[in-house]
This record gives structure tokens, sequence and C-alpha cells, in this order.
């Protein structure tokens, strides 16, 4: 499982932080994976990477970095952690059906289509819970994916670059696999080049949450 997987690396010091951001501000287009930032969403991303510094009080986010298919999350990342290669992870890219089974992916993209982008609590209050499986299925696959991936190294730090809801789906995951508190992740509505950063203080100390905005 990759629960057990990602508690095992955190375990051996080879993770110390996690950041799992949405991209920044597109254009529409017919072909969704090749929508690219706009000038603004440039600027936007660029103010963000300063937020992103200070939050993890690190010059650089992350030193592996993890991308939808969709330009949109590789330029965000390349904004965000300049110099550093990303990973395409394609299961992040929900419409791309490989992270959840086409019946539940259809079901989370009609809600989306419906929804909009809300907090995560609104996706697993929807229609009595029915949509959080396949969330559920949706974040175990990515991080599986992602930690096929990565190659672990001491102290490092992680960043997945994704989509919407799908954003705070995979945080939630991350955070209840390390005991971290999950509520600002269940109750934000992740803005553009906005995000979760999951930290550990220290060897064995707990996990801490924020959501790390420019908007504010």
């Amino acid at each position: 499982m990759a629960a057990v997987r990602l508690r095992d690396i955190v375990a051996a010091g080879k993770l110390t932080r996690i950041a799992l951001l949405r991209h920044g501000k597109t254009n529409k287009m017919a072909d969704d994976l090749a929508r690219s930032l706009t000038p603004e969403g440039v600027d936007l991303t660029r103010a963000s990477a300063e937020k992103w510094s200070i939050a993890c009080g690190a010059p650089t986010l992350a030193e592996s970095v993890f991308c939808s298919r969709a330009q949109r999350t590789q330029q965000t990342a390349a904004l965000i952690v300049p110099g550093t290669p990303h990973q395409v992870v394609p299961s992040i890219y929900p419409e791309a059906g490989e992270a959840l089974n086409s019946r539940e992916c259809d079901t989370v993209n009609a809600v989306f289509a419906h929804k909009g982008y809300a907090p995560l609590q609104a996706y697993l209050d929807h229609d009595g819970g029915s949509l959080s499986p396949a969330l559920e299925t949706y974040a175990e696959n990515v991080w599986a994916e992602v930690l096929d991936l990565y190659a672990p190294k001491a102290d490092a730090a992680v960043a997945v670059f994704s989509h919407a809801v799908f954003v705070s789906a995979t945080a939630r995951f991350a955070a209840r696999a390390l005991g971290a508190d999950e509520k600002c992740i269940l109750d934000s509505n992740v803005g553009e080049a906005c995000g979760f950063l999951l930290m550990q203080a220290g060897d064995g100390a707990a996990w801490t949450v924020q959501y790390v905005t420019h908007l504010e």
C-alpha cells in the first residue's frame, strides 16, 4: 500500500517535506492538456514561488518534482522550482482514466463539472459520501506512482503539481498516512498556484500541514 510505503520512507529519514500544488492561471482551450499559463498566471505563480520559499524555509521547495501530463502543471513547476527537472505522473491527470477506473473517473468529473472549485469537504459530503471511495482510489494510485519514481535521499522534499480538488485529495492521503491534522486540507478551496505544505520539524517529530497562498 502507498500509505505504508510513504511511512517507511519517512521513518528511514528520506523525506521531511511534501508540497502539493495546483497549477497557475490558464486560458480555456479545446485541448485541455495543451492549456498554458496566461501572462497574469506567470506573474502570480512567480509571486507564489516567494510564498512557498518562505513557508518551507529553504531556497528550493523540493529536490523531486512530479507533474501531470498537462502543460500547465509543468509550467507552474518550472516557475516555482526553477532548474529542477520534473517527472510526469500520468495518473495525476484524472481524465486520463489511469488513476481511477472509467466509471469512478466519470463520476468525479461529472460532479466537478457541476460543483466546480470547492473545498474537498464539499466533495466528500456530496450525495452521502459517494465520492469518497473514488477520491481515495485516485490519491492511492497517484502516490503509488510517485513513490515508484521517487529516489529517496536523506532529508529530501517532494513537490506534486496537480489540479483542482485532486490536489486536496492527494494531500489528505499523505496527511492521514503520516498522522497529520487534515482540517485545513478539508476546508481550503485551493487557489491557482496555491496548495498544501506538509513538514516534519525533526526526527520523529509530528507532521504539520499548512495552506500556502499568495492571495492574502
